[in-house]
């Protein structure tokens, strides 16, 4: 997905504090805890996109998830988003940052247009 025509996100980012229940007895972040962060992020930045008139109902295919540094609770994640098409459907990137600004985790969306209003 790296090779596809990244445009910056209409959100223009946001924050997330990480919480002591997001992670498991190690205090790591539980793997599902990233789907409700992301669940968050793309909120976020569906709300801009409504306000611009751009946005579509869509349907979320797939997501994955690329680890680059361990986050624990406590931490300030920043993110910034990017949309590409990507055939039929849309392709969202999520680049989560460190509040120093180093890079932590990179969450890839595939998004296909659905017709009802109902599905966010």
């Amino acid at each position: 997905m790296d090779a596809l025509a990244w445009a910056e996100g209409a959100d223009g980012g946001g924050d997330y504090v990480v919480r002591q229940s997001d992670a498991d007895s190690l205090g790591h972040i539980n793997n599902a805890r990233w789907a409700h962060i992301l669940y968050d992020a793309r909120l976020h930045a569906i709300d801009a996109e409504r306000q611009e008139g751009k946005w579509k109902c869509r349907h979320v295919n797939a997501f994955d998830v690329e680890y680059i540094r361990e986050v624990k609770p406590g931490s300030i994640l920043r993110w910034t988003s990017s949309v590409a098409a990507y055939g039929a459907r849309v392709a969202r990137r999520f680049e989560f940052f460190f509040d120093d600004g180093g890079p932590c985790t990179v969450v890839h969306m595939l998004e296909s247009t659905i017709e009802s209003e109902a599905w966010v």
